[in-house]
């Protein structure tokens, strides 16, 4: 394996890990607003064990989080643009070949052996690869319409966390050593 092969592969597989876990976060959108929600209430109990400054800290955290969900969206973006994009250019790759006696290669039949019934029996087996290929492309598709979907999905939940989180965490960030 090749240097170029192997980060190909290893680009791949981070992908499918990336992809993964927005498709885990467009499941359980109410995960992140929980975790958005304990980021202030650990700092606020933490200020009433010595650490005053910890309630502002932690919209200085949650000002981190919101940009970790800004991130987030973006990348389920460019995944979600990936499927478009392979979507657009599979099909037209899957198309039935035409056999004919001059196509036919001399590894499968001597010229003077070519018959209308062996060109015709292998039209079929051409057609019915191309209608399997098709087919199994095809399937691959809607998986992949559905994975879009969802990730598009993960981005308005994540738009909604983001944004809210950020304003919030800016609030107290700003104003949370007014309180104590």
């Amino acid at each position: 394996m090749d240097v170029a092969e192997h980060f190909r592969n290893a680009s791949k597989t981070k992908e499918a890990m990336l992809r993964d876990i927005l498709l885990a976060i467009s499941t359980r959108p109410l995960l992140l607003s929980i975790f958005a929600f304990f980021i202030p209430a650990i700092g606020f109990a933490l200020s009433f064990f010595g650490w005053s400054s910890a309630f502002p800290r932690s919209g200085a955290v949650m000002v981190c989080f919101a940009l970790t969900c800004a991130l987030i969206a973006h990348w389920s973006e460019k995944i979600e643009n990936r499927y478009s994009i392979w979507r657009k250019a599979t099909l037209k790759y899957v198309q039935p070949f035409q056999v004919t006696r001059e196509n036919i290669p001399p590894g499968i039949a001597k010229e003077n052996e070519i018959t209308d019934e062996l060109v015709a029996e292998l039209q079929a087996e051409a057609d019915r690869q191309a209608r399997e290929g098709r087919q199994g492309l095809e399937k691959a598709q809607s998986e992949y319409i559905e994975k879009a979907r969802k990730l598009k999905q993960t981005r308005g939940n994540v738009a909604i966390v983001e944004f809210i989180t950020g304003i919030i965490g800016t609030l107290i960030w700003g104003f949370g050593d007014l309180f104590f």
